[in-house]
């Protein structure tokens, strides 16, 4: 140890010295690789002005796909205040109100006609067994 210095000193030859310092700036250059990377991948502008050609479709599909509805909309809007379409409103009104009740009235399935008759028959039978018992307690 030196007088006044509160660190060991050593003397290294000038091989490891070389060494060392090689060995930093290998370090500090692939830091430095490191940060232009981060800056590459960070950057908008960098990253759209690399990949404008593919970010454009993209962008102008989903601009395509939020605005599609909005824009169908109005137009049938538009479409159902016209003249023309109330005339083809009435025209299937009344359309409906000449054709035969056959067509309008949809047949029920046999299945559906024995559902209904259960269930009205045992409404009918409770509801007599009910008013039954309400007299007998009177």
């Amino acid at each position: 140890m030196d007088q006044g210095t509160s660190q060991v000193v050593e003397i290294r030859d000038q091989r490891s010295v070389n060494k060392d310092r090689a060995s930093r700036k290998a370090f500090y250059r692939g830091m430095a690789e490191l940060g232009r990377r981060r800056n590459g991948f960070t950057l908008v502008r960098r990253q759209v002005g690399h990949h404008a050609v593919g970010a454009t479709p993209t962008i102008v599909a989903i601009c395509v796909a939020g605005i599609t509805p909005v824009v169908a909309n109005i137009w049938r809007s538009r479409r159902r205040v016209s003249m023309r379409a109330r005339a083809d409103r009435l025209r299937n009104t009344i359309g409906r109100i000449v054709d035969p009740p056959d067509r309008i009235v949809v047949q029920s399935s046999v299945m559906q006609r024995t559902i209904v008759a259960v269930s009205s028959a045992a409404f009918a039978f409770l509801t007599s067994a009910t008013v039954a018992m309400w007299l007998r307690r009177r």
